[in-house]
């Protein structure tokens, strides 16, 4: 747990609001990182009073995530078909999903896609909430105090 708390400021502390933008911008992309962590940091360290002020913090994380959806919502438009059939086999993505997937999107427009992520993050999510203790919930609450 403190592996994770001192990577993660110190990339805020050293690259400051930039850490948010690329964070943010490329997790609300479609990228694998870590945005929403780091701007949870961010947060903390704004309400502490180091290096950050926390109006500057909602902006720059809004406006990165904003921008982030758009920038992967014009990928997806321009190249996301393309790359689809073209990686589709090492993905064991059949002819039949692909008509399977378009008939759902035309049914139900973009909600189609974004219930299923937020739904499949919930339910991951909960087994963790269930397995964790209380002792193991207090003490990663101490390590981001003490940080």
């Amino acid at each position: 747990m403190h592996r994770i708390v001192d990577t993660a400021r110190h990339y805020l502390l050293a690259w400051g609001y930039g850490a948010i933008v690329l964070g943010l911008l490329g997790e609300d992309s479609g990228l694998p990182l870590p945005g929403e962590t780091i701007l949870l940091f961010a947060s903390f360290l704004a309400y502490k009073g180091e290096h950050f002020h926390l109006a500057w913090v909602m902006l720059v994380g809004v406006a990165s995530s904003t921008l982030g959806d758009n920038l992967g919502y014009l990928f997806g438009c321009k190249a996301g078909r393309r790359l689809i059939r073209h990686w589709r086999f090492i993905l064991h993505i059949s002819e039949r999903d692909l008509a399977d997937g378009e008939e759902l999107l035309r049914r139900h427009g973009s909600l189609a896609s974004g219930n299923a992520v937020t739904s499949v993050t919930a339910a991951s999510c909960e087994p963790g909430k269930t397995m964790a203790r209380k002792s193991d919930v207090k003490r990663g609450a101490k390590a981001m105090a003490l940080t």
